[in-house]
């Protein structure tokens, strides 16, 4: 949530910049996401 921030605040290239400094793989695609399991579901 907090790379989002920045990203609305500061812009993607910071966001990113953060990320990477922080060594977190930020995933800006909502649909993208490896903890989703939809076996799960059924």
């Amino acid at each position: 949530m907090t790379l989002s921030f920045l990203k609305d605040i500061h812009g993607v290239s910071i966001a990113r910049r953060v990320s990477s400094e922080i060594e977190y793989e930020w995933i800006v695609d909502s649909e993208n996401d490896s903890f989703y399991n939809e076996e799960r579901l059924s």
